[in-house]
């Protein structure tokens, strides 16, 4: 049944619903789609920036926005207002902007009305005052100055930024310098960047260069620069300081040398001359003392570059003397490195090996550990310019101590030439490293003293065996020319005539390497020959009837020398000789020669 009071109660309650208002809610976008800048600069680098930005606004209200990038020393003037565009449909009167700065260089921008701004075309006007010459954005560029002005950045881009220098009036008027023109340190944004047009307005106190850049990408931080006349401000009013003849770039690493009093100029060029001195006599010197060592020890002495010491000394003291003028006073770093090298290459010394000479007869006796194993204490000819001996090497490390701390003392006023210094320490090197005592061929009997000293003492340890001293003396002389270890073996089978242990020095790059051998001597035709392994090779000895044979040890360390005598020992001791024994397991290894054995041996 129709109920008329149950419907009149839905149309109000529906009524009532209607009549409740929800909160209001918009959306808003804006967009900066103009920039228009004036940096007016005075005498003392003073600038008063004017800004003047279009925004575009679709919905609202927009309470405000943000500009990013405002110089850190803004000094906001109190004259910030807003207003419309004229020809549009909005219709805002010029109204005061509230803007509170930021301490990374943000400005918020807020109106002083309640209703914010809605969709139209508006125009911000905002001025503060900002010190370029004090922040270093006017710097001398030679004759000139060059004038920076970094602009704020834009969230969205925009497609025209245009900035009009007002700078005091100069002899020369402002003009746009080369992408590649500055030396500042602006990092990544010290370049032009896109397309700059510029137009020059030349006033009575004035001049203004209008410059206009198409288009700035989003968040880009656009770089303005201008090059006036440096008489347009008081602090660049007197002339640069002289240049050196040469023209260098500015900034260049020898500007400091070029504006050297005649004072410091003569210190540098008095500190090569001497340096040069240093080296031709240090090259000559070692040159006299290691051609006295090579006559010595039989051998030619040689230089890399075949010139006689005289010029050679004196060349190569002046190219270092060269290398350095060249590479810190004139910038030339690669004619430095070159002449260096050529002075390097000048001061090399080495030796040549004579002919081998057999050496004479000479007759082999026993000595006394004092006088078979007495260090010699003669001391090394040039051992001073020498690096392989404890003087030689203290000089050489004082050497690199002076030039690390010359370059140190340099290091606070003029660090490129620092730097040159310690790159000229290698000069050393063929001074200390080349012509050397130990690169010479080494006597026989004084080098081998130290290596078989050593072999005596762990040989004596094991019993059954008599470890003796063993020198040949030449014919007509009474120093040993060589020296080895004669073992004698109690009890040996009939034929031994002895063990030796000798050493062969073998010449290197940096010296002679000792190499230790075992020498096994027995009668031709004896029970001592049967008793060794079949594979080793016997050679003729010292008489007519004497075998000899040389074995080496697969390493030829001290322990596996040792390791070889004892087990040559064991083989010649066998009771039951009247066959050959069949070395087997490790004496087999161990005795195996690697090489045929050398006549000079078995002397």
């Amino acid at each position: 049944m129709y109920d008329i009071r149950r419907h009149m109660t839905t149309m109000c309650v529906v009524a009532g619903l209607t009549l409740i208002s929800g909160s209001a809610r918009a959306w808003v976008e804006s967009e900066v789609r103009s920039q228009l800048a004036t940096v007016d600069v005075n005498r003392a680098g003073m600038a008063i920036v004017t800004e003047d930005l279009t925004l575009a606004v679709r919905g609202g209200p927009l309470p405000g926005f943000e500009l990013s990038g405002v110089d850190l020393d803004a000094e906001l003037l109190p004259d910030a207002t807003v207003s419309s565009v004229p020809g549009t449909k909005s219709d805002l009167p010029a109204t005061p902007v509230l803007i509170d700065k930021r301490d990374d260089g943000t400005l918020v921008l807020e109106l002083d009305r309640e209703k914010g701004l809605r969709t139209g075309l508006y125009l911000f006007h905002i001025r503060y005052r900002t010190n370029l010459l004090k922040r270093d954005r006017i710097r001398r560029e030679g004759s000139d100055v060059e004038v920076r002005w970094i602009g704020p950045r834009f969230a969205q881009g925009i497609d025209s930024a245009r900035v009009i220098f007002r700078l005091p009036a100069g002899p020369s008027a402002p003009r746009l310098p080369d992408a590649n023109e500055s030396t500042g340190r602006m990092d990544d944004t010290d370049a032009l960047g896109g397309v700059f047009i510029g137009n020059l307005h030349r006033l009575a106190d004035k001049d203004e260069l209008d410059i206009v850049r198409p288009h700035v990408s989003r968040g880009e931080p656009v770089l303005w620069r201008v090059l006036a006349s440096a008489k347009a401000f008081d602090a660049f009013a007197n002339p640069p300081p002289p240049v050196n003849a040469l023209k260098r770039a500015p900034g260049s690493p020898s500007l400091a040398l070029a504006a050297a009093q005649p004072g410091q100029r003569l210190t540098w060029w008095l500190a090569a001359a001497l340096g040069a001195l240093a080296y031709s006599f240090a090259v000559a010197g070692k040159w006299r003392v290691f051609a006295d060592m090579c006559r010595v020890r039989g051998v030619t002495p040689r230089a890399l570059l075949q010139i006689p010491v005289g010029p050679r000394a004196a060349a190569s003291g002046c190219l270092v003397a060269g290398a350095f003028i060249s590479a810190a006073w004139f910038d030339r770093a690669t004619l430095g490195s070159a002449l260096l090298v050529t002075a390097m290459a000048l001061a090399v010394q080495f030796a040549v090996p004579a002919k081998t000479v057999l050496r004479g007869p000479g007759r082999w006796l026993p000595l006394s550990d004092t006088e078979a194993f007495a260090r010699s204490g003669e001391r090394v000819p040039g051992r001073f310019l020498d690096a392989g001996t404890l003087p030689g090497l203290a000089i050489f490390l004082l050497g690199c101590a002076g030039f690390i701390g010359g370059a140190w003392c340099l290091f606070a006023r003029v660090p490129y030439q620092s730097l040159l210094v310690v790159l000229g320490m290698p000069c050393l090197l063929p001074l200390f490293f080349t012509g050397r005592f130990a690169q010479l061929p080494a006597e026989l009997a004084l080098a081998t003293r130290p290596l078989l000293a050593s072999v005596a003492k762990k040989l004596r340890r094991r019993p059954g065996i008599k470890v003796v001293a063993w020198a040949r003396i030449p014919d007509g002389a009474r120093d040993p020319d060589e020296v080895r270890l004669l073992i004698q073996v109690p009890g040996a089978t009939r034929g031994l005539l002895g063990i030796e242990v000798g050493v062969e020095l073998t010449p290197g790059l940096a010296g002679s390497a000792s190499t230790l051998f075992t020498l096994v001597r027995a009668r031709e035709g004896s029970q001592a020959i049967s008793a060794l392994p079949r594979n080793v090779v016997w050679t003729r000895g010292r008489k007519s009837d004497e075998r000899a044979a040389v074995l080496r040890p697969r390493l030829p360390t001290q322990a596996n020398c040792v390791e070889l005598v004892l087990s040559l020992v064991k083989l010649v001791r066998e009771k039951d000789s009247s066959r050959a024994p069949v070395a087997t397991g490790r004496a087999q290894r161990t005795v195996r020669p690697r090489s045929a054995s050398s006549p000079a041996h078995v002397a």
